[in-house]
């Protein structure tokens, strides 16, 4: 059995770790790419019974991880309070984005990540407001294949970072619509 995880558990994606007493063959695998913002550092962990993490250990190549990246790992760990209470500002700025986003009759969703994907009604639509906010210094990704040709990804900072970005997107959209 095979169960999917989201990378963006910091982010209020579930997670499986529950799980791992009550079943004796669960793993829990985390990346530092996402919570942590160490995609660079290609570290993660598992977490599971000790049989489960044993047969992990016995078939992991050596040198997987360097030097430096396991020193910077070590750091991150540390301070995990620290991005924990940022994670829930992230978390915050997300959530306000989406309903700000929403009150201009647009689609929203983003419940799990750091991200907010907005749908426009059309591919140009979504280029063009991703473009005006890139002439303002504003970077958003656009112009995805289908089915999310007519959205735009936005991703997530602060509220009142959020603010901001809002105030600039919905005086592009007016312009654009």
């Amino acid at each position: 059995m095979c169960s999917w995880q989201s990378a963006h558990y910091g982010f209020g994606a579930p997670t499986a770790q529950a799980l791992i007493q009550r079943w004796g063959h669960v793993l829990v695998l985390r990346t530092f790419s996402k919570f942590f913002g160490g995609a660079g550092l290609r570290v993660g962990f598992a977490m599971g019974q000790e049989p489960m993490i044993k047969a992990l250990h016995a078939v992991r190549p050596s040198g997987e991880i360097t030097g430096p990246s396991l020193a910077m790992a070590t750091v991150v760990m540390d301070k995990f309070v620290e991005f924990e209470t940022s994670a829930i500002d992230v978390i915050a700025g997300r959530d306000y984005l989406r309903k700000a986003v929403r009150s201009l009759g647009l689609r929203a969703w983003g419940s799990f990540g750091f991200s907010v994907l907005i749908e426009f009604a059309s591919e140009a639509v979504a280029v063009q407001v991703a473009n005006r906010l890139e002439e303002q210094g504003i970077y958003v990704k656009a112009g995805f294949p289908p089915p999310v040709e007519k959205c735009m990804l936005v991703a997530c900072g602060y509220v009142p970072t959020m603010q901001t970005f809002f105030t600039a997107l919905r005086d592009v959209v007016h312009n654009v619509n």
